[in-house]
């Protein structure tokens, strides 16, 4: 409640402030009676009733009109990447019916400060004056659909294979990792649903992601009751029939390997999925595999820290059911990719969204610093993300030796001069905490 409580102060204080200049100002005016103006006669939620204003009108609009700071912490984007947004999801938006008349530009702004501040259906109420914490939760869930089905077909999807093969060349040249085509990771989303009684109910939504070498998502697949859908991503990567280029020559000894996505010990072994070796008691090659397919696979947590810090309502269980958590997951996902890929007449906010050295990076000596978005993460109470193991975990004899291959081609024609020492380290520091633990 803490964050919810220090969230609502800042927004009552802005409030406040608003309510206090209208009052000012009001002295001054002549003594006609003040009247809505005509521009704003379309926020009336009922024909019958008169119209509301609460923190849409008073607070919203006024951030707008100065597309500040203040604007992006509730929206995550700056004015024109709002409109945007607006235009692609509005004509959508006026075909959902709720219970009350809500326009929907405080539709998307409702949607777009729960989930950039995670404040709780309660607050949005009182914020935005509605009717009920029903019509809360009506708004956010409806909302989140539509801006799943609208930006998924765009900003959502597999990549072709010339999109591939440039996410080859980029993780190549940017983490020395040839043939990697993605990361991938299975993740946990914890549900929370209150009961009549007053308890909670917590579930758990797992999810299968993929993304590309700039933290940007380019699968994610629901699993549900531990299984995929028969013709989705992750069934397809799973059954090694996933529509990847052919094989690609490493270099001029003609060393062919498959295209594969870089995993970790929680996904099981697949000729087009490759996961660490696991157990520390490691040969130098092993480890050597595991050290080159980690500078890979770290790009997915990444893109999940990005996320998580950015959009806060994943820093703790979501309220909400198993659809409509669903639903705001995708919804969440299908934004941060909006945002990321959004052309250059919106850089100035998609540097806001994520700015220089957000994600972790290398430095000269190859060193991987940490990102600034664990630093915001820290202000977080938990975090509705949570590490999953994939249930599907059996492997076959092909994906192991295919994964011993490109082990032998890590350590020897295509090894990079700064292996051998982070090896060593990595080594030396594990033999240290075995001491300290005896």
């Amino acid at each position: 409640m803490y964050e919810d409580d220090f969230a609502l102060c800042g927004l009552m204080f802005t409030y406040i402030c608003s309510l206090y200049r209208r009052l000012k100002d009001e002295r001054h005016s002549s003594s006609q009676p003040v009247r809505p103006q005509p521009t704003r006669q379309y926020l009336t939620r009922s024909r019958k009733s008169k119209p509301k204003l609460g923190y849409f009108e008073i607070v919203f609009l006024q951030m707008k009109a100065k597309d500040n700071e203040d604007f992006f912490m509730s929206t995550r984007m700056n004015v024109s990447l709002f409109d945007s947004l607006l235009s692609l999801v509005g004509d959508e938006l006026k075909r959902v019916v709720l219970p009350e008349e809500i326009s929907t530009e405080e539709r998307l702004a409702i949607t777009l400060l729960h989930l950039a501040k995670g404040v709780s259906y309660q607050y949005l109420t009182q914020l935005h004056k509605l009717e009920s914490e029903e019509a809360a939760r009506d708004v956010v869930f409806k909302t989140c659909s539509v801006l799943w089905k609208v930006l998924q077909p765009i900003f959502v999807t597999e990549p072709t294979e010339s999109e591939y093969k440039n996410i080859v060349k980029n993780f190549n040249t940017k983490w020395h990792v040839p043939n990697c085509v993605g990361a991938i990771t299975s993740k946990k989303i914890v549900l929370i649903k209150a009961r009549p009684n007053g308890e909670s109910k917590y579930k758990n939504l797992v999810i299968l992601a993929t993304c590309d070498h700039n933290y940007v998502f380019t699968s994610i697949t629901v699993v549900k009751n531990g299984e995929f859908e028969a013709r989705s991503f992750g069934q397809k990567l799973m059954d090694n029939v996933l529509s990847l280029p052919e094989l690609e020559v490493f270099d001029e000894d003609q060393v062919q390997f498959p295209y594969y996505f870089a995993g970790d010990l929680g996904l099981p072994l697949r000729k087009k999925l490759m996961r660490p070796y696991p157990g520390l008691a490691q040969n130098l090659q092993r480890r050597i595999f595991n050290y080159r397919l980690s500078r890979a696979h770290q790009v997915i947590e990444n893109a999940f820290g990005i996320l998580t810090a950015r959009w806060q309502i994943f820093g703790k269980p979501i309220n909400a059911s198993s659809a409509n958590g669903e639903n705001i997951v995708l919804a969440a996902v299908a934004l941060h990719n909006f945002v990321m890929l959004s052309d250059k007449t919106h850089l100035k906010a998609k540097l806001m969204y994520y700015p220089e050295k957000y994600a972790d990076w290398e430095d000269g000596d190859h060193s991987i610093k940490e990102g600034r978005w664990r630093a915001d993460m820290k202000n977080t109470l938990g975090s509705a993300l949570l590490y999953s193991v994939c249930s599907l975990n059996t492997s076959s004899k092909s994906a192991f030796n295919q994964r011993d291959e490109l082990a032998e081609y890590f350590e020897f024609e295509g090894s990079v001069e700064f292996q051998g020492e982070f090896v060593r380290k990595l080594i030396k520091e594990n033999k240290n905490e075995g001491d300290r633990s005896t």
